[in-house]
C-alpha cells in the first residue's frame, strides 16, 4: 500500500498498477474486519485513480475500481473513503455527461460530505454541485455553490499550505481556488461579460504557475 502511494505520486503508473494488484491479492490473507474493507476500499482508490492518469476518467477500469471501492464503503460507517469512492464515480458520469446518474451521486456526496463535517471533503462537495449545475445550465445555483467553496478554502487559508494543496489535487484531481476561476470564466461567457471571463482567466494562470510548484 505505501509502496504503491508513493509510486503513483511519483507518476509511475504502471509501477503502481502492480503494487495494488499485488496489495490486494494479499488482503484475503488478513481475516475479516471493518479495518480491512477500509483497506480493500483505499487500495481500489488509488487504483481507480491510477486508472485515471492511464486511460482516463471514462474508462471502465475506472469505474469498475470505484465502484468495488464504494461497495466496501457502504458496509462501514460514513468515512473519507466513501467519499473519495463516490467523487470518483461522479468524475466518470461526469465525462460521460450521465446527469440523472451524477445528480443522484452529489445528494449522496453531500450527505456523506455533512455527516463528516470535515472542511476539505464540504469543500469538494460544494465544488461537485457547482460541475452539476452547471452543465444543467442553473448558472445562478452554479455561481453560489462555487462561492461555498471557495469560502471554505478561503476560510482554511488553503493556499498558504502546498502540503494540503498537494494533497487535495492527488486525491480529488483538481485545486478548488482553480476551479473556482475556470467555472467563473464559463459563467462569464454564457452572460456576455469578457471582462469577468479576462479576469478568471488571467487568475488561473496565474493560480496553476502556483499550484504546479507542488503537485
Amino acid at each position: 500500500h505505501q509502496a504503491a502511494q508513493k509510486t503513483a505520486q511519483g507518476y509511475a503508473a504502471a509501477e503502481t498498477v502492480a503494487h495494488l494488484t499485488q496489495a490486494l491479492s494479499l488482503l484475503p490473507q488478513i481475516p475479516e474486519s471493518p479495518q480491512r474493507g477500509l483497506q480493500e476500499a483505499e487500495l481500489q482508490i488509488l487504483l481507480g485513480a491510477t486508472y485515471v492518469n492511464i486511460r482516463g476518467y471514462g474508462s471502465d477500469d475506472v469505474q469498475q475500481a470505484y465502484t468495488k471501492a464504494w461497495a466496501l464503503c457502504q458496509q462501514q460507517e460514513p468515512s473519507p473513503q466513501l467519499f473519495r469512492s463516490l467523487w470518483g464515480l461522479w468524475t466518470f458520469y461526469l465525462i460521460r455527461s450521465e446527469l440523472t446518474t451524477i445528480l443522484e451521486i452529489n445528494k449522496i456526496l453531500m450527505s456523506v460530505a455533512s455527516s463528516l463535517n470535515d472542511p476539505i471533503i464540504l469543500m469538494y462537495s460544494q465544488t461537485a454541485m457547482t460541475a452539476l449545475y452547471y452543465w444543467q445550465g442553473a448558472l445562478p445555483l452554479q455561481e453560489s455553490y462555487a462561492e461555498k467553496a471557495i469560502a471554505i478554502y478561503r476560510q482554511m487559508e488553503f493556499d498558504k499550505y502546498p502540503q494540503k494543496i498537494a494533497a487535495a489535487c492527488y486525491e480529488y484531481g483538481q485545486d478548488v481556488q482553480q476551479s473556482y476561476a475556470i467555472w467563473g470564466a464559463f459563467c462569464g461567457w454564457h452572460k456576455g461579460d469578457s471582462d469577468h471571463v479576462v479576469a478568471h482567466i488571467h487568475d488561473l494562470l496565474t493560480l496553476s504557475a502556483h499550484v504546479q510548484k507542488y503537485v
